[in-house]
Protein backbone atom coordinates (compact mmCIF):
# COMPACT_ATOMS: atom_id res chain seq x y z
CA UNK A 1 0.00 0.00 0.00
CA UNK A 2 1.60 3.65 -0.77
CA UNK A 3 1.89 5.75 2.01
CA UNK A 4 -0.65 8.10 1.10
CA UNK A 5 -2.97 5.65 1.01
CA UNK A 6 -1.66 3.54 4.06
CA UNK A 7 -2.10 7.32 5.58
CA UNK A 8 -5.56 8.13 4.27
CA UNK A 9 -6.49 4.31 6.34
CA UNK A 10 -5.00 5.61 9.37
CA UNK A 11 -6.72 9.09 9.29
CA UNK A 12 -10.16 7.38 8.75
CA UNK A 13 -9.44 5.09 11.70
CA UNK A 14 -8.45 8.04 13.51
CA UNK A 15 -11.72 10.17 12.60
CA UNK A 16 -13.59 7.05 13.41
CA UNK A 17 -15.20 6.78 10.34
CA UNK A 18 -14.27 5.00 6.56
CA UNK A 19 -13.60 1.55 7.56
CA UNK A 20 -15.56 -1.13 8.97
CA UNK A 21 -14.88 -2.61 12.41
CA UNK A 22 -13.58 -5.63 12.79
CA UNK A 23 -14.53 -8.26 14.45
CA UNK A 24 -12.51 -10.39 17.27
CA UNK A 25 -12.42 -13.94 17.36
CA UNK A 26 -11.25 -15.35 20.50
CA UNK A 27 -12.68 -19.52 20.26
CA UNK A 28 -13.74 -21.44 17.27
CA UNK A 29 -17.56 -20.46 18.26
CA UNK A 30 -16.80 -17.11 17.67
CA UNK A 31 -16.58 -18.28 14.24
CA UNK A 32 -19.85 -16.65 12.40
CA UNK A 33 -21.52 -19.68 10.71
CA UNK A 34 -24.75 -20.16 9.04
CA UNK A 35 -27.52 -23.03 10.77
CA UNK A 36 -28.12 -25.56 10.31
CA UNK A 37 -25.15 -26.01 7.44
CA UNK A 38 -22.62 -25.08 10.36
CA UNK A 39 -20.75 -23.51 7.06
CA UNK A 40 -19.27 -20.15 6.97
CA UNK A 41 -21.50 -17.11 6.51
CA UNK A 42 -19.91 -14.68 4.70
CA UNK A 43 -15.94 -13.84 3.14
CA UNK A 44 -13.55 -12.94 5.70
CA UNK A 45 -9.73 -11.80 5.59
CA UNK A 46 -8.68 -12.77 9.27
CA UNK A 47 -5.15 -11.51 11.23
CA UNK A 48 -3.98 -12.14 14.31
CA UNK A 49 -5.70 -9.82 17.14
CA UNK A 50 -3.49 -7.23 17.84
CA UNK A 51 -1.29 -7.04 14.26
CA UNK A 52 -2.65 -3.33 13.78
CA UNK A 53 -0.26 -2.77 10.89
CA UNK A 54 -1.64 -5.60 8.86
CA UNK A 55 -5.19 -5.37 9.67
CA UNK A 56 -4.63 -1.65 8.57
CA UNK A 57 -3.31 -2.25 5.25
CA UNK A 58 -5.66 -5.06 4.65
CA UNK A 59 -8.69 -2.69 5.16
CA UNK A 60 -7.47 -0.57 2.21
CA UNK A 61 -8.24 -3.51 0.60
CA UNK A 62 -10.67 -5.84 1.89
CA UNK A 63 -13.62 -4.78 -0.10
CA UNK A 64 -16.56 -7.01 -0.26
CA UNK A 65 -14.90 -9.18 3.07
CA UNK A 66 -15.31 -8.85 6.31
CA UNK A 67 -12.25 -8.59 8.68
CA UNK A 68 -11.60 -10.14 12.16
CA UNK A 69 -8.87 -10.55 14.31
CA UNK A 70 -8.29 -14.07 16.15
CA UNK A 71 -6.51 -14.98 19.35
CA UNK A 72 -5.99 -17.77 21.88
CA UNK A 73 -8.00 -20.99 20.37
CA UNK A 74 -9.12 -19.20 16.87
CA UNK A 75 -5.37 -18.00 16.11
CA UNK A 76 -4.11 -21.43 16.64
CA UNK A 77 -6.94 -23.27 14.53
CA UNK A 78 -6.41 -20.90 11.77
CA UNK A 79 -2.66 -20.86 12.38
CA UNK A 80 -1.98 -17.25 12.98
CA UNK A 81 1.16 -17.78 15.59
CA UNK A 82 2.73 -14.25 14.54
CA UNK A 83 1.60 -10.58 12.86
CA UNK A 84 3.40 -11.95 9.84
CA UNK A 85 0.68 -13.96 8.61
CA UNK A 86 -3.22 -13.69 7.51
CA UNK A 87 -6.24 -16.07 6.11
CA UNK A 88 -8.62 -16.10 3.70
CA UNK A 89 -11.69 -18.08 4.38
CA UNK A 90 -14.47 -18.24 1.65
CA UNK A 91 -18.39 -18.51 2.28
CA UNK A 92 -19.61 -21.94 2.28
CA UNK A 93 -16.84 -23.18 4.21
CA UNK A 94 -17.48 -25.54 6.73
CA UNK A 95 -16.41 -24.34 10.19
CA UNK A 96 -15.26 -28.12 11.52
CA UNK A 97 -12.32 -27.62 8.45
CA UNK A 98 -11.68 -23.79 9.11
CA UNK A 99 -8.14 -24.95 9.67
CA UNK A 100 -7.66 -26.85 6.30
CA UNK A 101 -9.59 -23.77 4.74
CA UNK A 102 -7.66 -21.25 6.01
CA UNK A 103 -4.78 -23.43 4.35
CA UNK A 104 -5.57 -22.85 1.06
CA UNK A 105 -5.30 -18.89 0.97
CA UNK A 106 -2.91 -18.00 3.57
CA UNK A 107 -0.04 -15.32 3.41
CA UNK A 108 2.98 -16.33 5.50
CA UNK A 109 4.77 -12.68 5.19
CA UNK A 110 6.16 -13.68 1.72
CA UNK A 111 6.19 -10.91 -0.81
CA UNK A 112 3.74 -8.02 -0.61
CA UNK A 113 0.54 -8.19 1.32
CA UNK A 114 -1.33 -6.69 -1.40
CA UNK A 115 -0.21 -8.71 -4.28
CA UNK A 116 -1.26 -12.24 -2.28
CA UNK A 117 -4.66 -10.27 -1.12
CA UNK A 118 -5.12 -9.06 -4.71
CA UNK A 119 -4.56 -13.25 -6.49
CA UNK A 120 -5.93 -15.04 -3.64
CA UNK A 121 -9.12 -13.31 -1.50
CA UNK A 122 -10.07 -11.06 -4.44
CA UNK A 123 -11.14 -13.86 -6.58
CA UNK A 124 -12.97 -17.33 -6.31
CA UNK A 125 -13.45 -19.97 -8.49
CA UNK A 126 -16.34 -20.89 -9.48
CA UNK A 127 -17.73 -24.43 -11.08
CA UNK A 128 -20.57 -25.34 -13.48
CA UNK A 129 -21.44 -28.68 -14.28
CA UNK A 130 -24.87 -30.18 -15.88
CA UNK A 131 -25.91 -33.50 -15.75
CA UNK A 132 -28.70 -32.72 -18.71
CA UNK A 133 -27.94 -31.68 -22.08
CA UNK A 134 -24.87 -29.81 -23.35
CA UNK A 135 -25.25 -25.83 -22.31
CA UNK A 136 -23.69 -22.78 -23.04
CA UNK A 137 -22.40 -20.28 -20.21
CA UNK A 138 -22.82 -16.48 -21.11
CA UNK A 139 -21.61 -13.75 -19.00
CA UNK A 140 -23.33 -10.57 -18.65
CA UNK A 141 -21.46 -7.48 -19.02
CA UNK A 142 -22.93 -4.14 -16.86
CA UNK A 143 -24.83 -3.42 -20.05
CA UNK A 144 -26.68 -6.40 -19.97
CA UNK A 145 -24.84 -7.70 -23.08
CA UNK A 146 -23.92 -11.56 -23.48
CA UNK A 147 -19.97 -12.10 -23.46
CA UNK A 148 -18.12 -15.15 -23.72
CA UNK A 149 -19.82 -18.05 -24.50
CA UNK A 150 -18.46 -21.58 -23.31
CA UNK A 151 -19.57 -24.59 -23.77
CA UNK A 152 -20.75 -27.03 -20.65
CA UNK A 153 -20.59 -30.38 -21.61
CA UNK A 154 -22.61 -33.04 -18.92
CA UNK A 155 -21.23 -34.54 -15.91
CA UNK A 156 -18.41 -33.97 -13.72
CA UNK A 157 -15.83 -34.05 -16.74
CA UNK A 158 -17.69 -31.28 -18.49
CA UNK A 159 -17.51 -28.95 -15.65
CA UNK A 160 -16.69 -25.74 -16.59
CA UNK A 161 -13.72 -23.83 -14.17
CA UNK A 162 -13.77 -19.61 -14.35
CA UNK A 163 -12.48 -17.62 -12.04
CA UNK A 164 -13.72 -14.11 -10.97
CA UNK A 165 -13.20 -10.91 -8.84
CA UNK A 166 -15.51 -10.80 -5.79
Amino acid sequence: MSTSARALVLLLHALGGGARAWEVWRDTADVPVAAPQNRLDRNWVVVRDGCDALRDELDGYRGSREGAAASGVAAAALGLETCGAAVCLSIGAPAALLGAAADLRRWSGEGPVEAWYLADCDSIELGFITYGAPATVWWLAPDGSKQQPRPLRPREEGTLWVSSRL
